[in-house]
């Protein structure tokens, strides 16, 4: 049995390459079937983001050529000739592609690491792929404990607690300063991305109002309509500050939309109540100077991009720990998988030495003058015990790397070597079957009979 992983992503490829590969919805369904009926796959999951493609796929009989075929189906999907794409790939196989789908759900391979994102995504690919009847035993239970290996992740470690965005920073910013945003009042003004993000990251944060002002009303219409906001007019006087409590603005404005002098008249109809703004506009939308004005806090997009930063910093040094769930979540897993396959792989090794051995018997019984009933037994005695010998070393080092992620390699080995018949190791696709918590070491007598 092969389980491997084959893709490319934002550490490989740019995203004129990746756009190329991406798999609607409307899609998926026909290229889960076609990876399991035309390329030799048993069970397959397929991963599609922004930000990666990546095809999972579990091989019971591994054929020579069989890896070529799985990067040939990159080709069905962009139109592209193999030259043109083979550089961008990545393969993992065995331990390493368990240990990446984990790394993966953890968001430990994303862009922004930590983005929450992922996992629910991870989440989605692995349903639609039962849905398609593309999985099985194995790969029922590598994304049902991958799921549970983000959560645990999530919950144990700091990874995903910081703000990395600035549009996340600045809302995040603004709660640390009012303690809470319910009740408050929020406006946004521009209606670029940076804007949309942050007026989108307000509204989850609980703010009673949002208004949403640019320049051209249509614009704000539009976007206050999608965002649940109420549009405003702009106007120099600023008067759509009276009623606000924070005003963040990223406008394309090559000059101040917010002066000193109006500021100080609209605080006066505020009745100095305390008003934060964000300037995360580049060219800045906020005279600096406002900051000298009594209960004004101005903080702009470098103030901004330090708390990031520092927010990283802090996600990066909760790798470790994160690689450390990871490197225990992987032994078990792989202890439980090889274990499951050296059970079928040793039951053949010996059932073949037997085979052996009883037809040398029986060759020399027939060829021989005749043997009293103590000499069988002797012989019987002496060819079990031979074959026991021979079969003790494979076995023990079977089961001594079954954790290590060479188990199933031996176990390959093994049946190239001699032959050898395991059709029961075949992943049964019956769900019913799935364990979200393979066992840490299955013993030979508690493995799955088929």
């Amino acid at each position: 049995m092969l389980l491997s992983v084959l893709g490319l992503s934002h550490k490989t490829a740019p995203v004129e390459i990746r756009e190329k590969f991406a798999i609607s919805d409307r899609a998926l369904a026909e290229a889960l079937r076609g990876l399991v009926q035309r390329y030799g796959v048993d069970e397959a999951v397929v991963l599609s983001t922004c930000n990666r493609v990546e095809i999972y796929t579990v091989q019971r009989q591994v054929a020579s050529g069989t890896r070529g075929d799985v990067c040939d189906f990159f080709g069905e999907l962009s139109g592209l000739e193999r030259g043109l794409y083979n550089d961008y790939l990545y393969r993992f196989v065995g331990d390493q592609a368990v240990r990446h789908v984990f790394r993966v759900a953890s968001s430990v391979d994303s862009m922004i690491v930590g983005e929450p994102q992922i996992l629910g995504q991870v989440k989605e690919a692995f349903h639609k792929a039962m849905d398609c009847g593309t999985t099985g035993l194995i790969f029922n239970t590598l994304f049902s404990r991958a799921l549970a290996v983000g959560k645990k992740v999530r919950t144990e470690t700091s990874i995903g607690r910081s703000a990395v965005s600035v549009p996340y920073a600045a809302v995040e910013l603004a709660r640390k300063i009012f303690g809470t945003l319910g009740g408050k009042n929020a406006v946004v003004v521009g209606s670029g991305d940076m804007s949309e993000t942050t007026a989108k990251h307000l509204k989850h944060a609980g703010v009673e109002n949002l208004f949403v002002v640019n320049r051209t009303h249509e614009r704000a219409v539009a976007m206050a309509s999608q965002l649940g906001g109420i549009p405003v007019e702009f106007n120099s006087e600023l008067e759509f500050l009276v009623r606000s409590d924070i005003m963040i603005s990223s406008t394309s404005s090559p000059h101040f939309l917010i002066r000193k002098s109006a500021l100080e008249s609209i605080m006066q109809k505020r009745r100095n109540r305390l008003l934060f703004l964000i300037d995360i506009a580049v060219p800045r939308d906020i005279d600096p100077e406002v900051n000298a004005i009594e209960n004004v806090y101005l903080y702009n997009i470098d103030d901004l991009e330090h708390i990031v930063e520092k927010n990283v910093q802090e996600r990066r040094s909760e790798l470790e720990r994160v690689e450390l769930i990871i490197d225990g979540e992987v032994t078990k897993f792989l202890h439980w998988i090889a274990s499951r396959d050296i059970v079928p792989t040793v039951r053949a090794f010996r059932a073949y030495l037997d085979d052996i051995r009883r037809l040398e018997i029986e060759r020399s019984v027939k060829n021989s003058h005749g043997f009293t009933h103590e000499q069988l037994l002797q012989i019987e005695y002496f060819s079990r015990a031979l074959i026991n010998k021979i079969s003790h070393l494979p076995t023990a080092k079977m089961k001594q790397h079954a954790s290590t992620g060479k188990g199933f390699s031996y176990c390959e080995l093994l049946r190239e070597l001699f032959e050898l018949k395991t059709d029961d190791t075949r992943p049964s696709r019956d769900t019913n079957e799935t364990s979200t918590d393979p066992p840490v070491s299955p013993s030979m007598n508690d493995a799955p009979k088929r």
